[in-house]
């Protein structure tokens, strides 16, 4: 990307030195040519200077005596006062929350009618409630917070803003400390029960395709890339409103089975019902064909690709094979082939790009070490049928998901020799998991069915950690959800949009409203 250099003038409009002397001296005697003008003095400076040192007579008269005026004094008393006054200033800026008057908790005072708030704001239970200061103080703020919640949001945000800046500043105030962490808390985590979400327009309203197989955003922008069976790549700019069309590729006789971003989102790999996989160069919107005997060898097509998180390697897989060839990302060549003992069913990177997981039809999950090239353990899903799995992004948690739709979640880390039990286990879907997925902070995981043909339990939405459904989506009947399998979903970047497939060829997209960003 160009860098334009710019730079930003401004003008000096600081006082010159000279007209600062000018300004000091304005009051000092004046000279015009060799001859002295002697500046009138006022009546405050000859106030001042009598209460310094008197006339003539009054310091004859004053001389020796222990209370005369002195200037040493007058600097002393002048002093003692400017300190007093920095104490009573110091004094105001301290929080009056932070010190509690033991008065107020002993102090009742009768709450008359009409006297105070009214009944039906819910402060007091009985118009004529004795209660304490203190009681009688909190009902007053708890009221003032619950008018005044939305209306001052905007300077919730500020102060959050100024708190941000000064996180290194110690505070010994631990209430405003409660406060601000509350803050961070309510704004930065989801929370379960219901998802925050509206429906939007279609993604793909300027142009629908046949037999959708692949929805991904670009990992980097609001660009959405749907690939079909019909040998079509389109391209969208995602807005909300009306999704533009801005590119398009069409591979004749090709099906288009999946489409990935690689090589730092760069460009798009393509793989079908061909031994081939492709490269569309987003940048140059030039198509290029990988051929290789040995991938041929190992299958006639290519049902999926994976690119692994670090861009450097590609795995892939196809129907009922027992071989997972790794590829170079860069040059897109075979490096090693990894084998399993029965058919493989999904195959998955780990965040940190050091491992490749691999489960089978026979629920075994095997985990491949890169750098040595080996299996380094395999484990039993809980005696369940594997044909999903997914990693969260931040490394967390391994999730899988079985033919008769049990979604099961394991913790996970590199030190961890076996997959061991898993910590959470959810039933909501009845038929085989096809796609799993974590959104970009590990908050939600998302699943699908491509076999169930109503649509009602196709897609279910968990909330992170508590791994518990949320309970308002999908709804078809409140989002106009168009009936039918769902072929593919995908988060955006920063999980303000949520894209599903359909078999009808419709891409439907909801906007997450706790994500700012897009």
């Amino acid at each position: 990307m160009e860098q334009l250099d710019s730079s930003l003038f401004f003008e000096d409009k600081t006082p010159s030195s000279s007209f600062i002397g000018n300004k000091r001296n304005n009051k000092e005697q004046k000279t015009k040519g060799n001859k002295r003008i002697k500046v009138k003095k006022d009546e405050e400076e000859l106030q001042l200077e009598r209460e310094l040192f008197g006339n003539g007579s009054e310091i004859i008269q004053n001389f020796g005596n222990d209370k005369a005026f002195s200037s040493t004094s007058f600097i002393k008393d002048e002093y003692k006062k400017e300190e007093k006054e920095e104490k009573e200033i110091e004094k105001e800026k301290r929080k009056e929350a932070v010190w509690n008057d033991e008065d107020d908790e002993e102090e009742e005072i009768q709450v008359g009618k009409g006297k105070v708030v009214k009944v039906s704001h819910g402060i007091l239970k009985d118009e004529k409630e004795i209660v304490t200061m203190k009681q009688y103080e909190d009902n007053l703020r708890n009221e003032f917070k619950k008018k005044t919640l939305l209306k001052d949001d905007w300077a919730n945000k500020s102060r959050k803003s100024r708190n941000d800046e000064n996180l290194d500043e110690e505070d010994d105030d631990e209430g405003i400390q409660r406060t601000t962490m509350s803050r961070m808390g309510r704004s930065g985590l989801l929370e379960s029960g219901e998802l925050n979400v509206e429906r939007t327009a279609n993604a793909n309203n300027e142009h629908r395709c046949n037999g959708i197989t692949s929805v991904r955003f670009h990992p980097k922008n609001s660009l959405l890339s749907i690939g079909s069976k019909d040998s079509k790549l389109l391209l969208f700019q995602i807005d909300g409103k009306k999704n533009p069309l801005v590119s398009h590729l069409e591979l004749k006789g090709t099906k288009i089975y999946s489409a990935e971003y690689g090589l730092n989102a760069h460009e798009i790999l393509l793989s079908g019902n061909q031994s081939c996989i492709y490269s569309f160069d987003l940048s140059q919107s030039v198509v290029s064909v990988y051929k290789d005997k040995a991938l041929a060898d190992i299958a006639k097509e290519w049902k999926r690709i994976v690119v692994s998180p670090d861009d450097q390697y590609l795995a892939l897989e196809a129907n009922k094979s027992q071989h997972v060839p790794l590829l170079s990302n860069k040059s897109k060549k075979l490096i090693t082939k990894f084998t399993m003992k029965t058919a493989i069913t999904n195959t998955q990177f780990t965040p940190d790009g050091n491992y490749l997981t691999c489960s089978t039809a026979f629920g075994d999950i095997y985990r491949w070490d890169l750098r040595m090239r080996r299996c380094v353990d395999k484990s039993n899903d809980n005696g369940q049928l594997t044909r999903a799995l997914a990693y969260s992004k931040n490394g967390s948690y391994l999730a899988s998901g079985s033919e008769n739709g049990i979604v099961q979640v394991y913790q996970n880390s590199e030190v961890m020799k076996t997959l061991g039990s898993p910590i959470k286990q959810m039933d909501h879907l009845v038929t085989e998991i096809s796609e799993m997925k974590f959104n970009h902070d590990s908050q939600i995981l998302a699943t699908r069915s491509a076999f169930d043909s109503t649509g009602k339990n196709g897609l279910r939405l968990y909330h992170v950690p508590t791994f518990s459904a949320f309970s308002n989506f999908p709804s078809l009947k409140k989002f106009g959800l168009v009936s039918g399998k769902i072929n593919s979903f995908d988060f955006s970047a920063n999980s303000g949009f949520l894209a599903t497939a359909s078999e009808s060829g419709i891409v439907s997209l909801f906007r997450l409203l706790d994500y700012s960003n897009a």
